[in-house]
């Protein structure tokens, strides 16, 4: 009879960040340590090879909320988030298309960043069919992955601001969804100074410009970018089990 060999392994705990998330009695499960410093797209595609989820913008507001708000935020892990925001920052794996009439926000859950060629006619052709989100400017595309904030309103923000008029900003709706804008206005109520959302304004005529996502500390004060460029190294993700 054959006798059955094992080759030698070792077994680790995986450190879990547990997070309340949307909807209520939910949570989201985050893999600790982080991906990175590393540039977006090799973060993003490092998460993947890991087997892991890419973090939906909401959830990584679900797990900031954590760092800064909860009962729990001076344990190690989560002190590590927040030297994190404070040193580098969180990328937010969104495509940002600004336009002369607005903002057109994609989830990128396959990593193109700045690679892919978006054109407004075929975005509206998938938000047609679509709703507004509750209370808000935001169209959202049925299945939730395409929102398209308008710049015509007095809730389309850019520049410095406080945390209440963060939670009712169409940008950051549009990227974040209605509840992960008002986790990042009660994260902003935290710091010291006023926040800066970050972004294009695109004059009448002018072309779109694509960007992409990202969330740091900006010296005391949250700053929400959302022009930023796919190849810069400096930043962190947060795969989801």
């Amino acid at each position: 009879m054959q006798t059955k060999t094992y080759s030698p392994r070792i077994e680790r705990g995986l450190t879990k960040l547990i997070v309340p998330h949307e909807p209520e009695g939910s949570s989201k499960v985050f893999v600790y340590p982080s991906i990175g410093p590393n540039n977006y797209l090799q973060v993003g595609r490092e998460i993947l090879k890991q087997n892991y989820k890419l973090p939906e913008a909401n959830e990584t507001a679900s797990l900031l909320h954590a760092a800064y708000c909860s009962e729990i935020k001076d344990e190690p892990e989560f002190q590590n988030v927040r030297e994190i925001m404070r040193n580098r920052w969180l990328w937010i794996f969104n495509q940002n298309l600004w336009t002369d009439k607005g903002l057109y926000v994609i989830e990128d859950q396959k990593i193109k960043g700045l690679s892919e060629k978006l054109t407004i006619s075929n975005l509206e052709k998938k938000l047609s069919g679509g709703t507004k989100i509750k209370g808000t400017n935001v169209r959202i595309s049925k299945e939730g992955k395409i929102r398209f904030a308008p710049n015509d309103s007095d809730t389309y923000l850019l520049g410095e601001q406080t945390a209440d008029q963060l939670k009712i900003n169409d940008i950051l709706i549009a990227q974040y969804l209605k509840e992960g804008a008002e986790k990042l206005g009660e994260i902003a109520a935290q710091f010291k100074n006023n926040s800066f959302v970050y972004g294009l304004d695109i004059s009448e005529g002018q072309n779109p410009e694509l960007r992409v996502s990202a969330v740091d500390d900006g010296g005391g004060g949250l700053r929400v970018d959302g022009d930023g460029f796919d190849y810069d190294r400096d930043g962190h993700a947060f795969g989801v089990l």
